[in-house]
């Protein structure tokens, strides 16, 4: 069937709802706040992807323990098992788990992707006198991850603001505002992403994702964010995550995608 439910729901789950501009372009300010947050964490480490270096903040980092402490409550379940309960810590922990290291647009986008998986956890495992707190939880989730990348922005604008009152002569910028604009655009446009993902049948799930994935790297191409061999690297990763989750769900409802680790008949038109 085509989950439709999983739309809505994640739709509801953004903090961005309000902003509708998918496309998302990036004008020359955004250019300059990014160069300048780059410069001011360039003390952070940073990782080689392909032919590419990207920012891979210590700030965006969150322990899987604490993301997990959101779900706690799940232990408490009387109506699962041992079993059932530890299996759904062990998806969800999968879930959550982080690139080792990308754009910020890239960590918006896996977000949005673990928002799916959790929510597919919920409808197929929770109970349904409980979905309500697991989809409480699944917010809490998205929210932390948005507040997250909010305070690199804060850091950069501080940082910026202290180096503005040295030296008056930079003038004044507007990194925080111009840059959490920028993150809710991108969260509203990664989240719309996700919100067509159809689950109906073998081929329409193949179709979804791929357009899904197509879009972001044709949205970031656009950007200028990433060489296109990178791109091709996040779309993999991306791939790899939902065919681990869907191994592990190990539901017939839940398909996964063809790849070179993971071959199927692939049914794309």
């Amino acid at each position: 069937m085509n989950i439709s439910s999983l739309n809505n729901k994640l739709l509801n789950l953004q903090n961005a709802a309000s902003l509708h501009n998918q496309s998302a372009h990036k004008n020359n300010q955004s250019k300059k706040i990014e160069e300048q947050m780059k410069e001011i964490l360039k003390e952070q480490s940073i990782q080689k992807v392909g032919s590419n270096t990207s920012i891979n903040p210590d700030d965006i980092k969150v322990s899987i323990q604490g993301e997990m402490a959101h779900f706690d409550f799940i232990k408490d379940i009387e109506e699962l098992s041992s079993d059932e309960k530890k299996n759904i810590s062990r998806l969800i922990q999968q879930s959550v788990k982080k690139p080792s290291g990308g754009t910020s647009d890239y960590f918006i986008m896996d977000r949005a992707q673990t928002t799916a998986q959790l929510q597919l956890i919920a409808d197929k495992l929770i109970p349904e006198k409980y979905k309500e707190q697991m989809n409480e939880a699944i917010k809490n989730y998205q929210i932390e991850g948005y507040d997250l990348q909010v305070q690199i922005y804060k850091a950069a604008q501080a940082s910026m603001d202290e180096l503005s009152t040295k030296y008056p002569s930079l003038g004044k910028k507007t990194i925080l505002t111009d840059g959490t604009q920028k993150l809710q655009e991108q969260e509203a446009f990664a989240y719309s992403l996700y919100g067509r993902l159809d689950l109906s049948n073998q081929s329409t799930f193949v179709q979804s994702f791929e357009t899904i994935l197509t879009n972001f790297k044709e949205n970031q191409l656009q950007l200028k964010n990433s060489p296109e061999d990178v791109l091709n690297h996040y779309q993999d990763e991306l791939r790899s995550k939902w065919n681990d989750f869907a191994t592990m769900l190990n539901d017939s409802k839940v398909y996964k995608l063809p790849t070179t680790d993971y071959s199927v008949i692939d049914v794309r038109l």
